[in-house]
């Protein structure tokens, strides 16, 4: 009986609040205390973001044990194409979530794409959800409503004015895709000016090398896409172990810090990350991956830390398109140790979805993308894996490609072969739903 007293105020010292409670984490009767293990046994963790790093949003299981029977459905959810969720089941919900159109004080809408529009990872990244315009207009009845972002007929994407939230939701003060005008990347030249693109961020890992080994592209407050490839020892073929990584935020040469602006460029520990499931090391395919910052990054204080602006879907291939490619990847294909130290830009033609007769040793499937010059010369090369390969839409830059694989560097006949990220737009929103968007 003393061990279990003594064991019971370890957990109250433990449980300190935290200063500011993250409001979506107290709307679900919880709170936000410092993390300990000796919570574990009593605290049912939230899937909201209490602003500090050493914090969890935290529900008191014993007082809730009883809350596990199901919703009843709500016709007022299933208006606008929702259904009802217990509170231990909304972190599945993968589009937006609204408190009051359930019955229940444990249970909340999640508002759900209909069945008959495309679902759009740019109207979730909204705060949104995809439905049908119906004869009586009663279609958005809470939020507003955009008919650009969702494929179908007549489908539009409500925007919802004040969700629970749970899916990706727009920073009003900030928008993705902007580069500050004012890649090596074979036969490219460097980004000028520097910072040029703020969503290009570099991986760096404990392995001894200084510089960054892969690349990758900042998409929100909370995650950065690179290639699956990247996250594993290119020697062991194991993966890379979260705490042997970090992020590089606003840098522009890799090799020193010269050009470094104090308080913004700077490496970022990293939480987590999230391969795609269907990855194998020993294959060519779904070569993607989310890097998951140990903190959130503010969207808004600085111009040289931006997000790209993904696809609205997947239905622009991007060929004939010229796309952009950045890296700090070696130079000469057959001199490993040609890196540069500054970051590096090359345009390449984007091919059509046959890449042109191009046929490798290996099969090129509809979520790869091919982009190149028949005559070579300008390539993505070795260190550039997981950089973005974007494309400017009428001043907005969009990332279409991850840089994946290819033969050699910048032959003759011989693409550049990228992920294409319009295929991945629902997995990402689906594991990113504790992370920000900023606005088109």
């Amino acid at each position: 009986m003393k061990f279990f007293t003594i064991l019971s105020l370890v957990a109250t010292l433990a449980v300190a609040r935290v200063s500011s409670q993250n409001l979506q984490c107290k709307r679900r009767g919880g709170a936000c205390v410092v993390q300990r293990s000796v919570l574990q046994r009593s605290c049912r963790k939230l899937p909201y973001d209490c602003g500090n790093t050493t914090a969890i949003c935290c529900r008191n299981t014993k007082k809730y044990r009883g809350e596990r029977r199901k919703c009843k459905r709500s016709p007022k959810c299933l208006k606008e194409s929702g259904t009802c969720l217990q509170w231990m089941d909304v972190s599945t919900c993968t589009t937006v979530t609204v408190d009051n159109l359930c019955r229940g004080k444990s249970c909340t809408c999640c508002l759900g794409d209909n069945r008959q529009c495309g679902s759009s990872a740019s109207c979730t990244q909204q705060g949104g959800f995809c439905t049908k315009k119906n004869k009586r207009n009663k279609y958005c009845s809470l939020g507003t409503v955009d008919e650009t972002l969702c494929s179908g007929k007549k489908c539009v994407c409500c925007i919802v004015k004040s969700p629970g939230t749970l899916a990706p939701a727009p920073t009003t003060d900030c928008s993705c895709g902007r580069a500050n005008e004012g890649v090596r990347i074979v036969g490219g030249e460097d980004v000028s000016t520097p910072n040029k693109y703020p969503w290009m961020v570099g991986l760096k890992f404990s392995d001894g090398f200084n510089g960054y080994s892969c690349g990758a592209t900042l998409i929100n407050n909370r995650y950065a896409l690179t290639a699956a490839h990247c996250l594993y020892d290119p020697i062991s073929s194991k993966p890379v172990k979260a705490k042997e990584m970090q992020v590089g935020l606003a840098d522009h040469q890799q090799l020193s810090t010269n050009d470094d602006i104090p308080g913004v460029t700077r490496l970022v520990k990293v939480d987590s990350y999230i391969v795609h499931p269907e990855y194998s090391i020993k294959g060519y395919g779904e070569d993607i991956a989310l890097v998951k910052l140990k903190e959130p990054v503010d969207l808004t204080a600085y111009k040289e830390i931006k997000p790209a602006c993904l696809p609205k879907d997947d239905s622009n291939t991007y060929e004939g398109y010229n796309g952009i490619v950045a890296g700090w990847g070696v130079q000469d294909y057959n001199d490993g140790s040609s890196y540069p130290d500054v970051l590096m830009e090359v345009s390449v033609p984007i091919l059509d979805t046959k890449c042109n007769g191009y046929n490798p040793s290996f099969k090129i499937t509809k979520k790869m993308m091919c982009a190149g010059y028949k005559k070579g010369g300008k390539d993505a090369c070795s260190g550039d894996s997981g950089g973005p390969m974007v494309v400017n839409e009428n001043g907005i830059y969009t990332l279409v490609g991850i840089v994946s694989l290819g033969e050699g560097c910048a032959e003759p006949n011989a693409p550049g072969i990228y992920t294409r990220v319009s295929k991945y737009l629902d997995w990402i929103a689906q594991n990113t739903n504790d992370a920000s968007y900023c606005s088109l």
